[in-house]
């Protein structure tokens, strides 16, 4: 393993809205970037009952996070929730998540959960962690790991975004409890892990993971994704959300869902089927090949509504390069409603993973 050191950048205090940056030196090569929010915020309300979305105090607050390169190499753009599970698949560990609602301040919350609303008036701590990997983290091999670090000694700018919700994102969507969010000390710490030695002019290629929404306002088949060609295809993530109307007292609405797709197809130009599946199975194949010890305990589990249809067995070279075809489709069926809601939008998060040349 290359020897590595840690930098700290100067944190990004939350604001509630707009796009938060920080510049990354450019004089370094890193393997990954470790990000925790951590901090405080006050809650007052004087009727309702407030409750916190389900998916994470992180994804709640920052709806993207994106690594941008010469300004407009986007190395990175992803979501906290596929980042925290992709951590999970990785290496079989949950990343930290923590909650506590107090008088005060804590120093570091002990209570693993989301968001905690208690009374009105109480201050709130948090913390959650997730790591953004430049480095490929499905090779087995460590010298194919590093074919992917991100090197800015030689770029004109390098830059982390985070793209911010407002704080009322961290009710669910249906929730009607009139929140007021003040005394904010929230704030997101930026660790770089970088390696040591590397020699200028050292040739690498961006591990690059970008994601797009697809929303369903009712039952469809054989819907048409287009998936990038021009690079080498290494993995699709799912993040599928039903389109319950939800309650105002509980957290009912926006869930993850495992049963709001079906079928999934993956078709190079137009008849090949690189991979044909359910999602179940899918998530089936996930359990198993990355060993998930995720149980349900009252009807949910930790990876609900998120599957991998990875292509890389142990190496970087398995990934599928895509330049030549003439079309490359992600074919998606959907449930009924038996078995999933269209009230609001249905939504299905698919993030591309891609072994990319670069042109600096």
């Amino acid at each position: 393993m290359a020897a590595e050191k840690q930098r700290k950048l100067q944190p990004v205090v939350l604001t509630g809205s707009g796009v938060l940056s920080r510049d990354i030196p450019k004089d370094t090569v890193i393997k990954r970037i470790q990000l925790r929010l951590k901090g405080s915020i006050t809650t007052t309300f004087a009727s309702g009952t407030p409750v916190s979305r389900a998916d994470g105090i992180f994804n709640s607050l920052i709806n993207s996070v994106q690594v941008v390169i010469n300004g407009g190499r986007f190395v990175k753009n992803v979501i906290p929730h596929l980042t925290r599970m992709q951590q999970f698949f990785n290496t079989g560990i949950m990343a930290e998540r923590g909650s506590s609602a107090g008088s005060s301040e804590v120093y570091i919350p002990t209570v693993s959960s989301g968001f905690t609303f208690g009374t009105t008036g109480q201050v709130t701590t948090v913390a959650e962690s997730i790591s953004i990997p430049f480095e490929f983290i499905w090779a087995k091999l460590e010298s194919e790991r590093a074919l992917t670090w991100l090197d800015t000694r030689a770029v004109s700018s390098a830059e982390i975004r985070f793209v911010q919700n407002p704080f009322t994102s961290l009710q669910s969507q249906a929730n009607t409890a009139p929140v007021v969010y003040s005394a904010s000390t929230l704030q997101i710490d930026i660790t770089l892990v970088e390696a040591v030695g590397v020699p200028t002019g050292t040739a690498f290629m961006d591990f690059r993971q970008t994601t797009k929404d697809l929303q369903f306002t009712a039952q469809v088949a054989q819907s048409q994704v287009e998936i990038n060609r021009s690079n080498s295809l290494a993995g699709l993530w799912f993040y599928a959300k039903d389109g319950a109307a939800g309650s105002s007292t509980t957290a009912t609405d926006r869930l993850a869902s495992n049963s709001l797709v079906t079928n999934l197809s993956l078709k190079v130009n137009g008849s090949v089927d690189l991979k044909s599946t359910d999602f179940v199975n899918l998530q089936s194949e996930n359990r198993a090949r990355y060993g998930i010890n995720a149980p349900y305990a009252s009807n949910v589990s930790a990876i609900d509504g998120v599957a991998h249809m990875n292509f890389i067995n142990n190496s970087i070279g398995d990934a599928i390069n895509t330049k030549g075809v003439d079309s490359l489709y992600l074919f998606v069926d959907t449930n009924s409603t038996t078995y999933t809601s269209y009230t609001n939008p249905a939504i299905l998060t698919i993030q591309t993973d891609e072994i990319a040349g670069i042109s600096q």
